[in-house]
Order: structure tokens, then sequence, then C-alpha cells
């Protein structure tokens, strides 16, 4: 569910950096798309 997706976005952000959080934003709106 959603909150499985939260957290898998949590662990990118981490290993990426706050730099590119604006975009994974996006990235998770979609997610949840497509878990939908």
């Amino acid at each position: 569910g959603p909150r499985t997706v939260d957290v898998h976005i949590r662990r990118v952000r981490a290993k990426i950096g706050p730099e590119l959080s604006g975009r994974l934003e996006t990235v998770r709106n979609v997610g949840y798309l497509w878990h939908a």
C-alpha cells in the first residue's frame, strides 16, 4: 500500500540526497497511481 511506497521513497531520498527531493515528490505521486 501507500505506506510501503512512502518508506521506499525515504530510503531512496536518503541515498541520493536532498537536492532531488523535489523530483521524488513527483515520482512518489506517479508511484501512487501505478500502485492504485
